[in-house]
């Protein structure tokens, strides 16, 4: 017989007599409370490594799917006990390669063996009780901190050590437990003692830790609470706890004591403390522990705040003290109102604010009419207003992020039209939210996207081809547009893409006329020069024609073909390709385009001059005008667009806010050269 047969005979007789003889042979909580037995992870007729069962062999995904990880997480998988990832590379990062810890290495799954090997050493508490029940016991005079025991483990008698049970809450005298408690084990006047249990070992053996190269050798291991001496990193010289003990490279806690910040002194006081509250069991002991830390400290996509930042003096409370529930540490950076909205996302996956909430809850909780800072004190960079109110203006309601419908009609569009179609864009259409979020020179553009004199950003969607090219259309080509009087300017200089600017139409950073006089405005100011036709002597700028009392009434309602509109610069002025100013006639250049043919230049080309307009006639030059008929634009034209001869009116007073030219009662259109006129 060979000597696998008779180890398997051998734990078969063992396991059996356990079975029988007692139901407690294993802690809590691998033991019988929880309806586990030798059986429940052990196939004793298998061929199997400790005899697991056939079904853990499998294809691993990764370094962590080992056949002892599946079995661990065949129950705890968060539905019959909490999921765990287990300590890795995967986890952490690959700084020092490819590394993983089997949930053996640290846990024995059978016996808690802190209190087994340490004894009275591992006691939170002991005494003697004056009653056990099935489910409590009881200290007179203990005085102990209302469930300051809670999920800990007590052993009833100490002499009874195979008998332990969770706690799952106290009083101050009185201890109740996951039960029943074995009665013949303990009674009333047995020594009991509180110990921290999660099965941790005494000693963990570094040779089972699978690194290149491999480690070697065996450290004790004590580990008797969570925060204090003999807790994760209790700081002393002694490099016993189980967030040191395998510590060869890090920073922080090596097991020789040798790391450059050895104490985690960038933490703040952190000796002592509990490791788990920032290196969460349920994340592999990741950095920046739950929740979304690791977004708001470490990722390029968030503000890379320092600890100190949001927790001050305190650990694990926040600055001001208070919980997560009540602070107000989060409200400079996500505004008061977006505290709230970020706060019910602290606690799931990265991500799950977008994928829930949306980019506009997301991105809006600090890009809003509150917006957020950079820095917890507010003296930081302050978040740009994207959102707006999110009601009458702003990216989701005026801007390219609106969802559904259409825009408002285009300032040269008939009164009663609809503007483009909803562009339903989120902010991940032009930006990179993965990229670093503060100081970001290019403002988080994805390559391609960038605002630069080119106009890579708008072009993306605005060019031939592309997705933005609906009706009603005004802009054409970037050709066209890198040809016109407008050329040296970027789209953005004129255009606020998130609509943030206020409720204008066309996402302009001013309305109508504002918008233009922004740079057609007195030229000792900075402003553009454009003089008026009659001579520089009566304006000599656009924003002081337009004061002047002979002039079109911007924003007055006429009529063309039964179809209401207002009076606007862009009437007749395509921007995107009118090619010079007027006195640049000569050089084939036109500031016009024509009310009812607004996306081409009008009077820049043969067809569409003086002469042409003449026809057979003579145009007759005025006596101090330079140009001739074949260089001048063909006004009348254009201007009869509107003025249509076959409208009738009676001078002085006009019957109807818009009229046309009487060729015969006023051959040169000075009754008309105010209209139309409301």
């Amino acid at each position: 017989m060979n000597k696998r047969a008779l180890f398997k005979i051998a734990f078969l007789a063992w396991a059996l007599i356990l079975i029988a003889t007692n139901a407690n042979s294993l802690d809590y909580p691998h033991n019988g409370i929880n309806n586990i037995g030798c059986d429940s992870c052990h196939f004793i007729y298998g061929g199997e490594p400790s005899l697991l069962p056939p079904w853990t062999v499998h294809t691993p995904q990764d370094i962590d799917d080992t056949q002892f990880n599946t079995l661990c997480w065949s129950c705890h998988n968060d539905i019959d006990a909490p999921y765990m990832r287990t300590h890795s590379s995967l986890q952490i990062d690959t700084s020092y390669g490819n590394w993983t810890v089997e949930c053996k290495v640290c846990h024995n799954p059978h016996y808690q063996r802190q209190f087994r090997a340490y004894g009275s050493a591992s006691y939170l508490y002991s005494g003697t009780s004056i009653s056990v029940t099935n489910t409590t016991i009881t200290k007179t005079g203990a005085g102990w901190t209302v469930d300051a025991y809670k999920n800990l483990i007590v052993i009833p008698n100490i002499a009874k050590r195979d008998y332990n049970y969770k706690i799952l809450s106290n009083t101050s005298d009185t201890l109740t437990v996951e039960g029943p408690i074995d009665l013949t084990k303990a009674t009333a006047g047995n020594t009991f003692a509180i110990v921290y249990g999660n099965l941790i070992k005494d000693s963990i053996d570094l040779s089972k830790i699978t690194i290149t190269p491999s480690k070697s050798g065996s450290k004790t291991t004590r580990f008797f609470n969570s925060t204090l001496s003999k807790s994760f990193a209790d700081g002393d010289a002694t490099y016993d706890g189980v967030c040191e003990v395998c510590h060869t490279q890090t920073t922080h806690f090596r097991n020789n004591g040798g790391g450059s910040d050895q104490l985690h002194t960038n933490m703040g006081a952190v000796v002592g403390t509990r490791c788990t509250n920032c290196h969460m069991h349920v994340n592999g002991f990741m950095g920046m522990g739950g929740g979304v830390h690791k977004t708001h400290v470490t990722d390029e996509k968030g503000p890379r705040l320092a600890c100190v930042d949001c927790h001050g003096s305190y650990t694990p409370m926040l600055a001001d003290g208070q919980n997560l529930a009540n602070t107000t540490v989060c409200n400079n950076c996500h505004s008061v109102s977006g505290a709230i909205v970020a706060k019910t996302f602290w606690q799931t996956n990265q991500g799950n604010w977008t994928t829930v909430g949306g980019e506009s809850s997301y991105c809006g909780s600090c890009h809003d009419e509150t917006p957020g800072n950079s820095k917890k004190d507010g003296t930081g960079e302050m978040a740009a207003n994207i959102v707006g109110n999110n009601t009458t203006y702003g990216y989701f309601v005026t801007g390219h992020g609106k969802t559904t419908g259409s825009y408002q009609r285009l300032s040269w569009q008939a009164t009663m039209a609809y503007g483009n179609s909803a562009a339903n864009k989120q902010c991940s259409a032009c930006h990179d939210l993965t990229s670093q979020h503060y100081n970001s020179a290019n403002k988080r553009l994805k390559a391609g996207y960038e605002n630069d004199s080119s106009n890579s950003n708008c072009k993306q969607c605005h060019d031939p081809g592309t997705v933005a090219i609906g009706a009603p259309q005004w802009y054409t080509t970037y050709a066209e547009y890198q040809n016109s009087a407008h050329k040296n300017k970027k789209c953005s200089d004129c255009h606020d893409v998130h609509g943030a600017s206020g409720t204008y139409t066309g996402m302009t950073k001013g309305d109508k006329q504002n918008l233009c006089y922004q740079c057609h405005k007195d030229p000792a100011s900075g402003g553009i020069q454009n003089n008026a036709i009659s001579g520089a002597s009566l304006a000599d700028d656009i924003q002081q024609a337009f004061s002047l009392s002979s002039k079109h009434d911007l924003g007055t309602s006429f009529s063309v073909n039964f179809e209401s509109y207002t009076l606007e610069c862009v009437s007749c002025h395509n921007v995107h390709i009118v090619t010079g100013k007027y006195w640049d006639a000569a050089s084939g250049k036109s500031p016009v385009s024509r009310f009812t043919s607004n996306t081409a230049v009008w009077g820049d080309a043969s067809g569409e001059k003086m002469n042409d307009y003449a026809g057979t006639g003579t145009y007759q030059k005025l006596p101090d005008d330079s140009f001739t008929g074949a260089q001048l634009p063909d006004y009348p034209t254009f201007c009869l667009d509107c003025h249509g001869e076959n409208d009738s009116w009676t001078p002085p007073n006009p019957p109807a806010s818009h009229f046309g030219i009487d060729w015969a009662n006023d051959p040169h259109g000075k009754q008309s050269a105010n209209a139309p006129d409301a």
